[in-house]
């Protein structure tokens, strides 16, 4: 158990940090949670509003949802300050709970509607707020708690062989076009998505060369470096915008 009541808790995969936020009748405050015995960091305070979810996509961005203003926020995961992005477009009210499916980047919320006091499955749009209704829970229920699985994300970091230094790739994150460094001159390059699905797969044959992965998604994908059919680097690389 934490040991603090927690509004709204997430991992975020690319820290391998799990965050909650809390309310203490002035302000919400973002915290970090140490998943082996539970205790709990402040970060920071996030603002006035009574955040009531928290939700972390494949970049390690965190989003959350305030009750007093019924506002989509995201939350700067070194400070805890949020910054509005704009009305749900519903009166949210009590325990709601809201979290990305990192497979498909789609933003799901448990919601409870006051305009129609019924509970809510929705879809929120991260860059503006604004949500869609995909359908009414059976009676109505307030549903406070929301977890997609997303197998693909540790199954696939803990198969990973240890990364050997052998290539750098930056800016990472970055907005799509890397640039990879390494003491090889010949070596191949695959990505692949968080189903293990390859997006990109070429030959390199220069120390120093470019890729492009800018008409892809924004999320994080997972590259190796081979020789032949030695893998000499794994790890992963973030799209971000």
């Amino acid at each position: 158990a934490t040991n603090m009541p927690l509004l709204g808790i997430t991992f975020d995969y690319t820290s391998n940090t799990m965050f909650g936020i809390s309310w203490d009748g002035f302000a919400s405050s973002l915290y970090s949670i140490n998943t082996i015995n539970g205790t709990t960091t402040l970060i920071g305070q996030c603002g006035t509003d009574v955040l009531i979810n928290l939700a972390c996509d494949a970049a390690g961005n965190l989003y959350s949802v305030g009750i007093f203003y019924d506002y989509l926020y995201k939350i700067n995961k070194s400070t805890g300050a949020y910054t509005a992005l704009g009305s749900i477009g519903i009166d949210a009210n009590y325990e709601q709970d809201m979290e990305f499916d990192l497979n498909t980047g789609i933003l799901y919320m448990a919601a409870y509607n006051s305009n129609t006091s019924s509970g809510e499955f929705r879809t929120v749009d991260p860059a503006t707020g604004a949500s869609v209704l995909v359908g009414t829970f059976q009676g109505g229920a307030e549903i406070t708690g929301l977890c997609i699985p997303n197998t693909a994300i540790s199954v696939g970091l803990k198969e990973l062989p240890e990364n050997k230094s052998f290539a750098k790739i930056f800016p990472n994150p970055g907005p799509g076009i890397f640039t990879v460094e390494s003491d090889s001159k010949t070596y191949s390059f695959d990505v692949t998505d968080l189903l293990g699905k390859r997006i990109y797969s070429t030959i390199l044959n220069s120390d120093k060369a470019e890729i492009d992965l800018s008409k892809n998604q924004k999320g994080v994908y997972f590259y190796q470096v081979k020789s032949g059919s030695k893998i000499l680097e794994s790890g992963k690389i973030i799209i971000e915008y």
